[in-house]
């Protein structure tokens, strides 16, 4: 930026302003830890803009942008008023949370599979499970999650819980709850 900042002051003396802007706006991005990248082409199609433009990126998707409009106001009929701002694209955002959220619970998730006479034994694991910080999801009568890591079948005689790894297929058979929970902290 200095590089430019010396050329700029030598040739265009005018510019002196716009640059030491642009270089402190360089600095304040640089302190905050940001990768950047300068693109003097990027402004085609927003000619409202009057100052800089930018683009926020997670990794290789374009999640936002905006950048200094002063002259924005007035074209729609406001006063001169100065004026920046951006947007988020939301879509793109929730797209790439969803990817997040599904990869970490979809390891937390339990299918709790309720076999009859042993519903107040399925409720009561569906809450320890949760207290432990699982999601359980009940099967009463219909069909298990096929979004879960984990199916617990909870029976009404022994052995009281069958532990099933969706992805390995191996299972365990259980007595208490406890032992469930340890099952799952071991995978």
């Amino acid at each position: 930026m200095e590089n430019i900042q010396a050329l700029v002051s030598q040739q265009m003396p005018e510019l002196n302003q716009n640059i030491d802007n642009f270089t402190a706006i360089c600095r304040m991005v640089e302190d905050m830890g940001c990768d950047y990248c300068i693109d003097l082409t990027s402004g085609k199609g927003f000619e409202y803009y009057t100052g800089v433009i930018f683009h926020l990126f997670s990794g290789n998707n374009d999640i936002g942008g905006g950048g200094r409009y002063d002259a924005l106001i007035p074209l729609m009929g406001g006063q001169d008023t100065p004026a920046a701002g951006f947007a988020l694209y939301l879509d793109r955002l929730m797209k790439l949370v969803k990817q997040d959220i599904e990869a970490e619970t979809m390891t937390k998730r339990v299918s709790v599979s309720v076999l009859p006479g042993a519903e107040i034994s399925a409720l009561a694991i569906a809450g320890r499970l949760r207290e432990a910080g699982y999601i359980a999801e009940l099967a009463l009568g219909k069909e298990e999650a096929v979004d879960c890591s984990w199916l617990l079948k909870v029976r009404d005689e022994s052995p009281r819980f069958v532990l099933t790894n969706r992805d390995s297929g191996k299972e365990s058979s259980v007595e208490s709850d406890g032992e469930i929970i340890d099952l799952l902290e071991c995978e």
